[in-house]
């Protein structure tokens, strides 16, 4: 566009200076739509029989692996319980340095902090995740895209090496970032609308998902900004800033299914297994605190009502049908 004209004075060397500052600050500001905060890892077994879940706490420029000790007798934590997650999913709530965390189901002890990684970036960090084992760490700036193995000493402490990325497979950047449970890949979300499937043992792309994107997708309407695994490994669903929802067959790696546009954009999908109807049900969350439920074989999306808006407080919690 034209610029416009103005009856303003030219900008000052020191105006100018001022402005860099506050455009380089605006820089670290967390990304939006926000991307969840913690990213929880399977329990793996130690040697000693116990087990271990490994979190990821994600900041702004770092991210912080805390690790819980789980006895045997001791349960992982409840799906749907605050401040848990299923098995190498995302969560919103989670504790940082100092924070700590209360105990959890039978006495558990808090996490312990293990290391921090610092991305030594000078963008903010877009989203980040940890593979279901725990031996993988994915972060995505607004300039590159990084790849983190995770390995353990013979005394316990976690050593953190980067891996080199080829420029042909990164592409840049990410929006949203993954790991599959049944294989060792990373599914990514790029800028250019497209899902990769990168595999971990050779660092090439398994597959691409395109999901319809096109052009400059960093922050136009077709930018993939969520992704989401089922449990059992074989669902991988996709959601852009338009509402747009895309689920892939992991085994055939093809499209499934899409689902009709949403009125709004989601911020929270997730899927839930259904042991009464013995199939994946994913759910939906909008920005106008609408709920969705879809049923990944059968293909059918059900809306639950709208919280009353001229209710108490303007409306709340979604409701339930």
């Amino acid at each position: 566009p034209q610029p416009q004209t103005t009856n303003h004075k030219p900008q000052t060397g020191g105006s100018m200076a001022g402005m860099a500052g506050a455009l380089a600050q605006a820089a670290r500001l967390p990304p939006w739509p926000y991307q969840p905060c913690v990213s929880v890892s399977a329990p793996r077994v130690l040697p000693d029989g116990d087990r271990e879940v490994r979190m990821l706490a994600v900041h702004s420029s770092s991210l912080d692996l805390w690790r819980w000790r789980l006895s045997p007798a001791d349960a992982p934590p409840t799906k749907g319980s605050k401040g848990s997650a299923s098995p190498g999913g995302e969560v919103a709530v989670g504790a940082g340095p100092g924070g700590g965390a209360a105990g959890g189901p039978g006495g558990v002890e808090p996490p312990r902090y293990a290391v921090r990684i610092n991305t030594a970036a000078d963008d903010n960090i877009a989203c980040a995740a940890i593979s279901p084992d725990g031996a993988w760490v994915a972060c995505a700036h607004a300039s590159r895209l990084s790849l983190y193995k995770l390995t353990e000493d013979d005394d316990g402490t976690l050593d953190v090496d980067k891996v080199n990325i080829p420029k042909a497979v990164a592409r840049g950047s990410a929006n949203a970032v993954t790991f599959l449970r049944a294989a060792q890949c990373l599914a990514v979300a790029d800028r250019k609308g497209d899902i990769l499937l990168i595999d971990l043992a050779t660092l090439e792309v398994r597959a691409t998902l395109r999901t319809g994107g096109g052009g400059d997708t960093q922050s136009g309407p077709t930018a993939v900004n969520l992704l989401q695994v089922s449990d059992d490994g074989e669902w991988l669903a996709s959601a852009d800033l338009s509402g747009q929802v895309h689920i892939w067959s992991l085994e055939t790696e093809r499209l499934h299914a899409s689902l009709p546009a949403l009125p709004a954009r989601l911020s929270a999908m997730r899927f839930v297994p259904s042991p009464a109807l013995s199939r994946q049900v994913l759910s939906l969350v909008t920005a106008e605190n609408r709920l969705y439920l879809y049923e990944v074989e059968g293909k059918r999306l059900t809306a639950f009502p709208s919280p009353d808006a001229s209710g108490p407080g303007g409306g709340g919690a979604v409701g339930g049908g």
